[in-house]
């Protein structure tokens, strides 16, 4: 490639497909932002179009084009806030500089769109065209080029780097050899006074015996009284916590004595219930009796159905006599179950029972296969408040 070349890189943003609704009138104006090595272009807002088509080209102009291969393309849709409440994020996708290929050799691609984060709502595709161009740089450019080199050719180090470098280490050992000869020179004189001293040492006197060694033996100072018997002091004791947020969670715990010091310190070994989903199929009721006869054909009233469990208690919609609920109602039970499992049919117009039927919960089966089965079966009622 010619050194007065110039490369720009081209950018097609032909149509979109299936877009995301974004203007809460489930359409969408889609607009997409083109960023490359810093630099960044817009097309034009499509309005109030799910399959929004541009064919606009973008350029981009390449700094370093031996390092192309390592840039980044991305596209970002947008809804146009003109239109919505806000510029609404419709996807993206990012184009490694590798996959570039050379004007002539584009093909139109669809991208699917990207998710800007875990709870982006994002569908649809888009479709992109990406190429370069190399074009010959005008006179000046050219010549601008050629500056910039002949000052990078200035700032270089010299060819022979490795004849200054040994120069440099010739020097510094001289200087170190100098430097060991004096140190050498300096030493027997500075030891032949000690030695003297050691062969003919000065009489000393009884009374300034403590001169003579203090001069001789290093100083040391008594440590002082404090440091020989520190006065006893009393320890703080540390607050401790007694209770954490498990044992409100969970009351019931082994606990046991450490074998420490500190008898606050207890081990505990918190013991989780296991939980059962128990689900309840709610169909209809047979030859259900409310008060005298006359009195049931002239009101016909409303009925739901009340199960509890424990604290738990749910209630299905409202029919009338004769007609059926098939509701689920599902309960968390935790291991040991509640005894009783309580069904009652209420009047919707007094909320009073009607009828009810219990059932024991250890009797009620158990499976660990959702794809099981189970056969209904009907409960005897028994007469409620009335």
């Amino acid at each position: 490639m010619a050194e007065n070349c110039t490369r720009k890189l081209i950018v097609e943003i032909c149509n979109a497909k299936n877009l995301m609704p974004k203007d809460g009138q489930e359409t969408a104006s889609a607009y997409a932002i083109v960023d490359f090595n810093g630099q960044r272009r817009r097309t034009k807002t499509k309005f109030r179009d799910l399959n929004p088509v541009w064919d606009e080209k973008v350029e981009f102009l390449v700094h370093d084009i031996e390092s192309i291969g390592t840039e980044i393309l991305e596209i970002n849709l947008y809804n146009d806030k003109k239109i919505g409440k806000r510029s609404n994020f419709l996807g993206k996708v990012k184009l490694a500089g590798n996959a570039f290929v050379k004007a002539g050799d584009e093909t139109l691609v669809y991208y699917p769109l990207e998710k800007r984060s875990v709870f982006s709502q994002i569908k649809g595709e888009i479709g992109v065209k990406v190429f370069y161009v190399d074009e010959e740089a005008p006179p000046a450019l050219a010549e601008a080029a050629m500056e910039q080199k002949a000052e990078k050719a200035k700032e270089k180090p010299p060819e022979n780097p490795k004849l200054e470098e040994d120069k440099k280490e010739e020097k510094k050992v001289e200087e170190k050899k100098e430097e060991e000869g004096k140190k050498e020179e300096e030493k027997p004189k500075e030891e032949a006074p000690k030695e003297e001293e050691k062969a003919n040492p000065p009489p000393a006197e009884s009374s300034n015996s403590q001169d003579a060694i203090q001069a001789t033996a290093p100083v040391t100072t008594p440590p002082p009284a404090e440091v020989e018997n520190p006065p006893l002091t009393q320890k703080k004791e540390s607050p401790t916590k007694v209770g954490t947020q498990a044992d409100e969670a969970f009351q019931e715990a082994w606990q046991s004595n450490s074998g420490g010091l500190t008898p606050e310190t207890r081990a505990k070994v918190y013991l989780s219930p296991k939980l059962w989903y128990l689900r309840l199929t709610v169909i209809q009721t047979q030859d259900l009796q409310l008060g005298l006869g006359s009195e049931a054909k002239v009101r016909n009233p409303e009925l739901y159905v009340k199960a509890q469990l424990g604290a738990q208690h749910f209630k299905t919609g409202r029919t009338q006599v004769g007609s059926a609920w098939n509701e689920d109602l599902v309960f968390v039970a935790a291991e040991p179950f509640e005894p009783v499992l309580v069904v009652t049919v209420e009047d919707a117009s007094n909320e009073r029972s009607v009828v009810q039927a219990k059932s024991h919960v250890a009797s009620i089966k158990r499976r660990t296969d959702d794809k099981v089965e189970l056969k209904s079966r009907w409960f005897n009622l028994v007469g409620g408040e009335n």
